[in-house]
């Protein structure tokens, strides 16, 4: 019987990926028998178009093609550009010493990032949603927000505040007031915390938005599964564990696909240390940062070996993305 059910399976999920194809290229095809409708419409419509292929897929188109020469800004006008292929990628892959150790540093950094901010938007969102009146869910709903949209010079001004070693608050809490003298660490200036110190201060500036999103999705499950829950005996943890999180799946998946790029991050707040400035002995060089430097502040601007680690980490972030929505899928009739 087992097998028998193994085998209808194996064999309906090709037929279902088939059928999906077929009604892909049918629907494709059916563009040609489409009304060209109102004139009007197309010219409304042309701005934003116009602006997307300029700044979206011309630039994807550029930095594709560019990947595989030796384009150089600065002597573009005296060299001729060459195709070299696949030698760029050679290059940061076998003779780059920096490229290795600030992908470490980017995962690393991606790896305490986003467990922290998932974890932290979600318990926000949670409580929040269990707010009933309606001017206090609200208020709370700022002051989470408010992170967001406070601009990233001021939140590492107001951070290179708290966290200074000798004046700031967080090193006087532990000092003072718990008397964990050991606890008290040069946090921006030593190798082992700057990383971890910028990868909190993202969170504290990101979270908002991720939990803004976990909170839509809790406002629109039926209180009619909580009731349901609670008539069967389910306390408030239980119902969290087995009906808001399943139902939290797919915005789940839509935040962590829209953090795929973390790989790449920390670079906004690289202006705490000045430009140039890596952190203690190089240790917030992130890829992302370091790319940017290639193209645009190290020698005569590389932007052709830049676009190559680019391509590279998109490819990455693609793979990273095709990964959550292998792990999260929603499960099918």
């Amino acid at each position: 019987m087992m097998a028998a059910s193994q085998a209808t399976s194996a064999t309906t999920e090709p037929q279902g990926k088939s059928a999906t194809l077929k009604l892909w290229w049918q629907s494709i095809l059916d563009v040609r028998n489409e009304k060209w409708g109102d004139p009007m419409g197309y010219a409304f419509l042309a701005p934003g178009l116009i602006l997307f292929a300029v700044f979206q897929i011309w630039v994807l188109i550029r930095g594709f093609t560019m990947s595989f020469t030796d384009f150089r800004f600065l002597t573009q006008l005296t060299t001729d550009t060459h195709f070299v292929g696949i030698s760029n990628f050679i290059e940061f892959f076998t003779d780059d010493r920096t490229f290795w150790p600030s992908l470490w540093r980017a995962l690393y950094f991606t790896a305490i990032y986003m467990p922290l901010m998932l974890g932290s938007a979600i318990v926000f969102a949670s409580v929040i949603a269990k707010v009933k009146n309606v001017a206090v869910a609200a208020f709370f709903r700022t002051i989470m927000y408010l992170p967001v949209i406070l601009p990233t010079a001021v939140a590492v001004l107001m951070w290179k505040t708290l966290l200074n070693n000798q004046t700031g608050y967080v090193n006087h809490l532990f000092r003072n007031i718990l008397h964990l003298e050991s606890w008290a660490q040069p946090w921006l200036q030593q190798k082992s915390t700057a990383l971890p110190a910028i990868a909190i201060i993202r969170i504290w500036k990101d979270a908002g938005y991720s939990a803004m999103l976990f909170l839509i999705g809790m406002y629109n499950i039926n209180d009619e599964l909580y009731e349901a829950a609670s008539i069967d005996g389910a306390n408030a943890l239980q119902q969290w564990w087995s009906i808001t999180l399943p139902l939290l799946k797919p915005v789940i998946t839509l935040v962590l696909v829209l953090n795929a790029n973390l790989i790449s991050a920390a670079q906004d707040f690289m202006i705490m240390y000045g430009p140039g400035n890596h952190g203690p002995q190089g240790s917030c060089l992130t890829l992302g940062y370091y790319i940017w430097e290639v193209a645009f502040d190290w020698s005569d601007l590389r932007m052709g070996y830049a676009a190559a680690m680019s391509l590279f980490l998109g490819l990455l972030s693609a793979l990273l993305s095709a990964m959550v929505f292998r792990l999260l899928r929603t499960e099918r009739a």
